[in-house]
C-alpha cells in the first residue's frame, strides 16, 4: 500500500488509480458504458476516472472494482491511492519548467521505492552536479535561456531523495562512452566523475558501467526509467525529442525487466566501474 510520502502528487495519484481501474476493466471485459451504468453515471465519466483527469472518488472506486471481480486485498490497495489527500505537487515551485507529462514522472519518483535507469547518452539527472547540469541544460534546445537555472534546480531539488531518511533506491547503468563524452569543460568533467564516485559508496545507490567493447545490445533500445512503487505496480517512463510515454502494462514491463537483465550481463561490477571511471578521470585534464 502506498503510505504518506513527502513527495507525493495528486496527479500521480489519479494517474495511478486510472490505470489500475482501466486494467481491471480491461480483465473483466466490462466495457466502459456497463462500468458507468454501475455508479449511474455514463462511459465519459469512466474514460475521465480512467485517465485520471479529475480526483476519483474512493467508495465510486470501490464500487467499480467490485464490480470487475477484483479480489478485496486489490479493492483496498487501490482504494487507500484514491484515498490520499489532494494537495498541490511538491514540484510546484518548478512548474514553468515541468510539463504536465513530466510532472506525472516526478510524481512517481517522489512515491517510489526503487528505480532503474539506463542511459546510454548522459549522466542520470539523480546523479548530476550542478556544474554538469548547467552544461548539459545550455546545450538543451528544449529550455529557454531564462529558465535554464530553474531547470537545474529542480535537479537539484529531485536528488535530496538520495539523502532522505528512507532514500529513494537507485540502479544506474552508464555507458562508457558517457564518463568521455565532455560536458562543459574538464573541470566540470572531473568533478561530476568524483561525484559519481562518491555517490557509489552510498548504500542505496549502484553505479554500474557498462563498457563500449561489450557491444550495443543494451544501446538500441535508447534510455529509459523503471520506477518501482509501494503499491507493487512498475512503470517504465520514456523520453524522446518528440514527447514522452509511459509503459505500465504488466506484460510490457516484463520485457524491459529482461533487458534489465540482459544489460547486467554486459555491465562491470562495481569494483570494476569505479576503477574505470578513476581510469577516465585520471585521462581528463
Amino acid at each position: 500500500m502506498i503510505g504518506m510520502a513527502a513527495r507525493t502528487d495528486p496527479a500521480a495519484l489519479r494517474w495511478l488509480v486510472g490505470i489500475e481501474l482501466r486494467h481491471f476493466r480491461s480483465r473483466a471485459r466490462i466495457s466502459a458504458a456497463a462500468a458507468g451504468k454501475e455508479i449511474r453515471t455514463n462511459q465519459s465519466k469512466i474514460a475521465h476516472m480512467e485517465s485520471g483527469r479529475y480526483r476519483q472518488k474512493p467508495d465510486e472506486v470501490a464500487v467499480l472494482l467490485r464490480h470487475y471481480g477484483v479480489p478485496q486485498s486489490e479493492v483496498d490497495r487501490v482504494v487507500a491511492i484514491a484515498s490520499q489527500d489532494d494537495g498541490p505537487a511538491w514540484w510546484e515551485p518548478w512548474r514553468k519548467v515541468v510539463s504536465d507529462d513530466f510532472g506525472i514522472f516526478l510524481g512517481l519518483e517522489g512515491m517510489a521505492d526503487r528505480e532503474f535507469r539506463y542511459d546510454p547518452m548522459g549522466i542520470p539527472a539523480l546523479f548530476q552536479t550542478e556544474g554538469y547540469a548547467m552544461a548539459v541544460t545550455a546545450l538543451s534546445h528544449r529550455v529557454s535561456l531564462d529558465r535554464q537555472d530553474m531547470v537545474v534546480e529542480l535537479r537539484m531539488e529531485r536528488q535530496r531523495r538520495l539523502f532522505e531518511d528512507e532514500p529513494l533506491k537507485v540502479h544506474a547503468v552508464i555507458e562508457e562512452s558517457v564518463l568521455r563524452r565532455v560536458a562543459g569543460d574538464a573541470t566540470v568533467m572531473r568533478d561530476q566523475l568524483e561525484r559519481l564516485i562518491y555517490l557509489g559508496e552510498l548504500p542505496n545507490l549502484t553505479i554500474n558501467v557498462l563498457p563500449t567493447a561489450r557491444g550495443i545490445r543494451a544501446a538500441m533500445f535508447g534510455d529509459f526509467n523503471l520506477l518501482s512503487l509501494p503499491s507493487g505496480r512498475e512503470v517504465v517512463y520514456l523520453e524522446s525529442l518528440y514527447g514522452s510515454e509511459y509503459v505500465y502494462d504488466r506484460d510490457a514491463v516484463r520485457g524491459y525487466n529482461l533487458m534489465v537483465n540482459s544489460v547486467q550481463a554486459d555491465m562491470l561490477d562495481e569494483q570494476e566501474s569505479v576503477a574505470l571511471i578513476k581510469s577516465v578521470m585520471a585521462e581528463t585534464t
